[in-house]
């Protein structure tokens, strides 16, 4: 008995999630009382901002062919949150976000399945999971199907033409889905998620100190970044920020929150063609101004000559597959140019948020020493110029809608 107990009492990963919680869970989950066997493991696959992640090995004891042999556990803790906080400052109630962020992403993946949405757009399978807090544990975990073969993209890689093209029309089908499935779209996503996560970064110290980390980075551009300090305004409180960036959409839908190129993961082709695998990451997803995710993917997938040049066509076809994929629903915008301008006043907004917790996070060592096979100059070059534009590009949008 005392080694049964210490057998279940076995944490993975360094967490508060035990063996004996994931067996448990699983064993609801697919209504059976195999048990994990002595060659179960876990291996840590990623140390993450906010949760840990591994490649876990059941050997279920029973029912081999019927069981999952393996899956990707992903454990967002109270620690973990905390660890990010003392890192850039982010969130002062650590166990409130953390229970968002884990509930969020469980929830999703949990309900995908039965609305329909994964005829859209590509996630993993879900295999099983917990919510946060469950016998008073401050953690929860999903598991999904491991994928092998796949590869990443970070925001100092600039996505090709082809490969943009591919994700922006992904988000234009997951408008589409929300603007076509309203209520299973906030079934999956009407949350708490936006207020909870905005309610510290919008703490006027926290946004004067994301100025002064900007500046920091580059001096140069104080004058536009003074322009953004304009929009301080905006930041009084999650909600005032919210109805900021949804006032001038007519319709709004589900919103991943978190879209940049680390979140995809990709198939590379024998020549070197990436392609959208899988979306991950879904812990940030609520409902609001789909804009919020073209912002993001735009300018942190696409190098900086990329967006000076051809904005306009990314922004041209969103709203072209939009319009095909909604089958006759009202689009949020009444023409392609009431989307540029939502697109615009939208940009300065989430850059004053977005930017910050990047450049906190990545120092110039840390992008250099990336093994990717890439030249470590090209890389940040692809970082820098990116976040210059991004404040050029919000102090532009900025004086031209007198924001």
């Amino acid at each position: 008995m005392v080694a049964e107990n210490m057998r279940d009492n076995e944490t993975i990963i360094d967490t508060v999630i035990t063996w004996g919680m994931v067996e448990g869970d699983l064993q609801k989950q697919f209504k059976t009382k195999a048990r994990t066997g002595p060659a179960r493991s876990a291996k840590l696959l990623s140390g993450g901002y906010v949760s840990k992640s591994a490649l876990i090995t059941f050997d279920w004891s029973d029912e081999q062919e019927r069981l999952p042999k393996r899956g990707m556990i992903k454990i967002t803790s109270s620690a973990g949150m905390k660890a990010l906080s003392e890192l850039n400052g982010a969130f002062l109630r650590y166990d409130e976000m953390a229970t968002c962020f884990s509930d969020t992403e469980y929830n999703f993946y949990k309900n995908a399945p039965q609305v329909g949405i994964l005829d859209e757009i590509p996630v993993p399978n879900f295999i099983g999971g917990r919510p946060f807090g469950v016998d008073g544990v401050e953690a929860g975990y999903t598991i999904l199907e491991f994928l092998e073969n796949v590869h990443n993209r970070h925001v100092f890689h600039a996505l090709s033409p082809k490969t943009a093209t591919e994700a922006v029309k992904m988000l234009a089908r997951i408008a589409a889905y929300s603007l076509r499935h309203r209520k299973e779209a906030r079934i999956l996503a009407e949350n708490e998620v936006f207020e909870e996560f905005f309610s510290d970064f919008t703490r006027d110290q926290r946004i004067q100190e994301g100025f002064e980390a900007i500046e920091s980075r580059w001096p140069d551009l104080k004058p536009a970044i003074d322009v953004m300090r304009t929009e301080s305004k905006v930041f009084t409180s999650a909600k005032n920020f919210k109805n900021e960036l949804v006032k001038a959409c007519k319709h709004e839908t589900i919103v991943h929150g978190d879209m940049w190129p680390g979140n995809i993961l990709f198939n590379k082709s024998n020549a070197g063609d990436y392609s959208i695998r899988v979306i991950v990451d879904w812990q940030t997803m609520h409902i609001g101004n789909p804009m919020e995710d073209l912002t993001r993917l735009l300018s942190t997938g696409l190098g900086a000559d990329e967006y000076r040049n051809r904005r306009d066509f990314y922004l041209e076809t969103y709203y072209e597959t939009l319009k095909a994929e909604t089958k006759g629903e009202e689009l949020p915008w009444d023409s392609l140019e009431k989307l540029i301008e939502d697109y615009e006043k939208a940009y300065p907004l989430i850059a004053i948020v977005w930017i910050p917790p990047f450049i906190l996070v990545l120092a110039d060592d840390h992008i250099r020493e990336h093994s990717d096979g890439e030249d470590d100059d090209v890389r940040l070059k692809t970082f820098l110029d990116k976040y210059r534009l991004m404040i050029e590009e919000s102090a532009k949008y900025i004086k031209k809608w007198k924001l």
